[in-house]
């Protein structure tokens, strides 16, 4: 009889122990947060370009909003010889293009992702040899956005390539 009893104590702590696991998972996962809501939106296309030509040193601006077709042209005007290798929806999407001069051309820049709080930031680290390399490089880091995702955000560090060619 007594080892009855302990078979169930037994059993009744495990049945105890393993609903409390249950519990405990199912609740971390309800708080882990969602990476849509943590800036990090796989509906957001991001890349960077290398190029070693068509350098523009009279523009001072590095951050570039584009909202539509007219911008863009105006910004391929600006950076001759950049073009984006697909079209994109400017009546749905905004295209964001943040420029980088690097005086080596072994210096290459890992776009890691785009996140979206109050303000757009790119996620960007760099990597540089010990010896470099004696040309310079441009990069372009682009991310097209869905207007959607904009509401509430400050993008005013982000001016118009037409704001550019005015000055």
């Amino acid at each position: 009889m007594k080892r009855v009893v302990i078979v169930v104590i037994i059993c009744i702590l495990i049945l105890i122990t393993l609903v409390g696991l249950l519990i405990f998972k199912f609740n971390e996962e309800n708080n882990t947060p969602d990476l849509l809501d943590n800036g990090n939106d796989v509906s957001i296309d991001f890349f960077a370009l290398k190029t070693h030509s068509e350098f523009n040193d009279t523009i001072k601006n590095t951050k570039y909003r584009i909202t539509n077709q007219e911008e863009l042209e105006m910004f391929y005007t600006l950076y001759n010889g950049f073009t984006l290798s697909k079209n994109y929806d400017l009546s749905k999407n905004t295209i964001f293009i943040q420029t980088q001069t690097y005086g080596s051309g072994s210096i290459s820049v890992d776009f890691k992702s785009v996140s979206i709080d109050k303000e757009i930031k790119f996620n960007v680290s760099t990597n540089s040899p010990e010896i470099g390399t004696m040309d310079m490089a441009y990069w372009y880091l682009v991310a097209i956005v869905p207007n959607t995702k904009l509401n509430g955000v400050n993008v005013n560090e982000w001016k118009s390539p037409l704001d550019e060619n005015a000055r």
